[in-house]
């Protein structure tokens, strides 16, 4: 019925780095999440895709705190998470978790620049198609993703990423993806269409990313004063549609 997929494996703690690539690579989803105990936080999870550690996920998180609230291992209420980049707030409840990110920041990318021009060629695009009014933006909660900003649904349908340039250039900008969207037009409510292109950490094409949605989410909110309620879709040119609400 949708959704993205996370592995989780408990009591990791006597796992070595080598054994969790191995099993992230054999369980082959996006992220797989390895629980360990934590002094200073509810649990401890690192986070792997299938090719390389990860610092953060959001999706695998929650896999995770629901699986251990639902479990009894953890007492509904308020918790901290540690992973190698920090602590994140979030709270459980009867099975569902709610994140808490920080505001991102912004740091725009000029389109006419060679870096413009690298992002445009590594989807197949052309300059036209990129909407000029919002520019290209690197937006950092954590996680870092390069906002892009298309005309229409159909230019995002209809993107052609090379894979390897867009590792190049996540590489580059240390980022952990490519997140292009449209505005989803003649909706009742503000809805924004998103894909989301991590080759760099393995990831193809993603289903679903709660650390890009709510920086698009925070982008978009801040261009559109007044409108403080969005629909991010993702994963429906794939098998399996998310929708995230913000």
């Amino acid at each position: 019925q949708g959704g993205n997929a996370a592995g989780v494996v408990l009591d990791a703690v006597n796992l070595l780095l080598v054994q969790k690539l191995k099993i992230a690579q054999e369980v082959g989803l996006s992220e797989t999440a390895f629980v360990c105990p934590s002094s200073i936080a509810s649990l401890k999870v690192e986070f792997f895709t299938p090719t390389r550690q990860i610092p953060h996920c959001g999706h695998a998180t929650v896999a995770t705190f629901s699986l251990c609230s639902q479990w009894g291992r953890l007492q509904d209420g308020d918790h901290l998470k540690e992973s190698i980049d920090g602590t994140l707030s979030l709270t459980t409840a009867m099975g569902n978790v709610t994140l808490h990110q920080a505001f991102p920041t912004f740091t725009t990318v000029a389109l006419d620049s060679e870096m413009g021009l690298r992002v445009r060629d590594s989807i197949g695009t052309h300059a036209s198609a990129v909407c000029t009014e919002q520019p290209l933006t690197i937006a950092r909660s954590g996680n870092g993703f390069l906002l892009i900003p298309l005309e229409s649904e159909g230019i995002l349908a209809g993107l052609q990423p090379d894979h390897s340039s867009i590792a190049q250039v996540c590489e580059e900008l240390d980022l952990i993806g490519y997140y292009p969207f449209a505005i989803a037009n003649g909706r009742e409510s503000q809805t924004a269409t998103t894909r989301m292109f991590a080759p760099r950490f393995g990831i193809e094409e993603e289903s679903a990313t709660g650390t890009a949605a709510g920086p698009l989410g925070a982008y978009l909110i801040s261009r559109a004063p007044g409108a403080m309620t969005y629909f991010i879709e993702q994963g429906h040119f794939m098998s399996s549609p998310s929708p995230s609400l913000l």
